[in-house]
């Protein structure tokens, strides 16, 4: 599956997951009631013990896909549990009920780790969108100081050469013969120029 891994199929992968493991736990059950040798009390419990422990090896596997988890873990263990219960004796009651109350507490269990990775993997996939959602920023921030740049060096050529000829003219001016009236207005087209540059000059560096 991880090779030839299709998202369009994973209905298929889940159900082949849940009929696996049903299919595992069918025989570990039946299997743990073929090997109950009537009268012998240790090989018994061994064979309990095993399938206990085959139950809780499987809690962190199984309990990623909780169907998958009902599928094995209950069909593994609720058949010797019966037979335990058959048997009418009082160990063998109480062991049952060991039984039972370890299906129990594993699938308490279980479902606080299946909640626990759902949780994790949904705050992964959040933190990856938000990662997708900061780089889609940041390359929106480049274009736009990109088009600031592009834009500030237009105007720096564009309008500050309008300043500049007219700067010459007023100089070009000063220095013919005129009457005092002129050169008067020429000095103040002049200084006005200059306050004009100036403030264009703050505003870009602005």
């Amino acid at each position: 599956f991880q090779r030839d891994f299709d998202e369009q199929n994973l209905p298929r992968y889940k159900l082949f997951l849940v009929l696996s493991s049903a299919s595992a736990g069918v025989i570990w059950g039946i299997g743990g009631l073929i090997m109950f040798v009537p009268g012998q009390f240790e090989y018994q419990l061994l064979i309990l013990l095993s399938l206990l422990a085959m139950a809780a090896g499987s809690a962190f596997s199984l309990s990623m896909y909780l169907p998958a988890y009902f599928a094995f873990v209950p069909t593994m263990l609720l058949p010797i549990a019966v037979e335990m219960f058959w048997q009418g004796q009082s160990v063998y009651f109480a062991l049952g009920m060991v039984t039972i109350v370890f299906l129990l507490a594993q699938t308490a269990f279980n479902l606080k780790i299946n909640k626990s990775l759902t949780g994790a993997m949904a705050l992964r996939f959040e933190n990856l969108e938000l990662v997708e959602e900061l780089q889609t920023k940041q390359l929106e921030a480049e274009e736009a100081n990109r088009a600031k740049s592009a834009f500030l060096a237009a105007a720096s050529h564009d309008l500050r050469q309008p300043l500049y000829a007219l700067s010459l003219f007023t100089s070009a001016l000063n220095e013919e013969e005129n009457s005092p009236a002129t050169r008067k207005i020429a000095g103040q087209i002049t200084r006005s120029v200059n306050s004009l540059q100036s403030l264009f000059d703050a505003l870009l560096d602005i």
